[in-house]
């Protein structure tokens, strides 16, 4: 019996790998110097984002992270002026 995944999509292999190797290939350029995140909690967001919205979630998940840190950033500025 052929695995029912393949048999369902028979071009999926070859689409993921292209759109994988396409991030590859320009995500240096895209993200140079302006990524201030390290990949790990943009990819934690990625999934928990598609996970929790679906196909959405790949541009909520990361909104949120930005929204979050953004936040923290102020929270940590306030912080400071308090102390002096």
């Amino acid at each position: 019996m052929a695995n029912s995944c393949s048999a369902m999509r028979p071009g999926s292999d070859r689409l993921s790998y292209s759109f994988g190797l396409i991030d590859n290939l320009l995500q240096p350029a895209l993200v140079e110097g302006k990524l201030h995140v390290h990949l790990v909690p943009v990819f934690v967001s990625i999934v928990g984002g598609v996970y929790a919205f679906g196909g959405v979630g790949l541009v909520i998940g990361p909104a949120i992270l930005a929204v979050a840190l953004a936040l923290l950033d102020i929270w940590r500025l306030r912080v400071a002026e308090q102390k002096v």
